[in-house]
């Protein structure tokens, strides 16, 4: 494919042909995809012209990353009313910049799109997260989150989620990805020398994801993104905010794990609710005297002006009186 520019029109495509089959979405952070498409269009000499269909075909089966300029014509950005802010955002970006920009986004909006919809058209895919593989935490050792994501991605890929992967899948991958991961570092070190953004390039390319209210900048994950965990699962709890506070994965399971843990020991204002009299007892007068049957001139409860009973501080009548 001719880059993550042809995304937003391809994977309605791909969902539209195989709605059955399982559909993986891996993304990475809008920055270090300008990065590595600015490097990867430097390599690339644009204005060569070759005259034979063979050397054509080759060039266009060479690194698709290389192929960023995006598509404008086609892009859903320009036809999305919700995002009439976008333009000036891009057009206080470089433009070697902006277009990269504009294909990331593109891509990641197909995928929000598709969501949105995803009653009708079925479309639950395995969203992931590279920075999870390629800046592993724990190298893929037994329990760490980096092995937690290795098995989910084999076990979604192979349909083995409920039995148990063939024997040496995982260590195959595992010493696959350390090879890949030394060679990752050595190229990423490379683009890191050759394209350099400044935090003020940084702080721009992110205003432009920011004009995208489902995007989340920075360290964060974007929608129902698979997280490091045992028990995985394809989506994950609603969560309020925008992309300036939205939670960064870890924070994401920590309040889950959170949550759960509370489920069972749940109680209303410090009082155990199960116990006899604890209703009544959650109510107190303003002389911090608190009373089941509620505080007043008289055991009746307490009276207003107008010599009716306020029903909402106390019983309107004695049950002692009926025991």
């Amino acid at each position: 494919l001719p880059g993550q520019a042809t995304v937003a029109t391809l994977l309605p495509l791909v969902q539209a042909v195989f709605p059955e089959d399982r559909h993986l979405f891996a993304y990475d952070g809008c920055v270090a995809s300008v990065q590595r498409g600015i490097y990867g269009k430097r390599l690339f000499r644009r204005g060569q012209v070759q005259n034979q269909l063979a050397s054509i075909i080759n060039g266009l089966c060479q690194d698709p990353v290389r192929y960023a300029t995006p598509l404008p014509s086609d892009s859903p950005l320009t036809k999305d009313v919700s995002l009439f802010s976008l333009a000036a955002a891009l057009a206080k970006v470089p433009m070697r910049q902006a277009e990269v920009v504009e294909a990331w986004m593109s891509s990641v909006d197909a995928y929000f799109k598709l969501k949105q919809q995803e009653t009708k058209n079925g479309y639950l895919p395995f969203c992931f997260k590279l920075g999870f593989l390629t800046n592993p935490v724990g190298n893929f050792e037994q329990g760490t989150d980096s092995y937690w994501s290795l098995t989910a991605l084999l076990q979604f890929i192979t349909g083995c989620r409920s039995r148990a992967l063939p024997e040496g899948v995982v260590d195959s991958a595992k010493e696959w990805l350390k090879d890949y991961n030394q060679a990752y570092a050595e190229e990423q070190r490379k683009i890191d020398k050759a394209v350099v953004l400044s935090e003020t390039d940084r702080k721009l390319i992110e205003n432009c994801c920011f004009q995208h209210k489902l995007i989340l900048i920075g360290n964060k994950t974007l929608q129902d993104t698979v997280l490091p965990k045992e028990h995985w699962t394809l989506k994950q709890a609603s969560r309020a905010g925008c992309s300036c506070c939205g939670p960064d994965p870890y924070e994401q399971m920590e309040e889950e794990e959170a949550e759960e843990r509370q489920k069972d020991g749940a109680s209303s204002g410090g009082l155990d609710m199960s116990a006899p009299g604890a209703f009544a007892m959650a109510f107190k007068t303003e002389n911090n005297q608190s009373s089941a049957m509620g505080t007043s001139q008289d055991s009746r409860g307490p009276s207003s002006g107008n010599g009716y009973v306020d029903g909402k501080m106390g019983f309107a009548f004695d049950p002692s009186r009926f025991s």
